[in-house]
């Protein structure tokens, strides 16, 4: 999965990840997005990366 792939390959110390989807603004489906979620998820919680809410 390339968005997986490159967001693992790019992280940085501090950074925050956002990731937006498309079809309410045109932009397109979100299929690819929700797909790389469940194999991101497992690698960030495995290298002890903290999930936050953004107020």
């Amino acid at each position: 999965m390339a968005i997986c792939k490159y967001t693992i390959k790019n992280l940085e110390e501090k950074n925050l990840i956002v990731m937006h989807d498309g079809d309410r603004y045109g932009s397109g489906a979100r299929d690819q997005i929700v797909a790389s979620l469940p194999k991101l998820i497992k690698y960030l919680i495995k290298n002890d990366y903290q999930f936050v809410t953004v107020p």
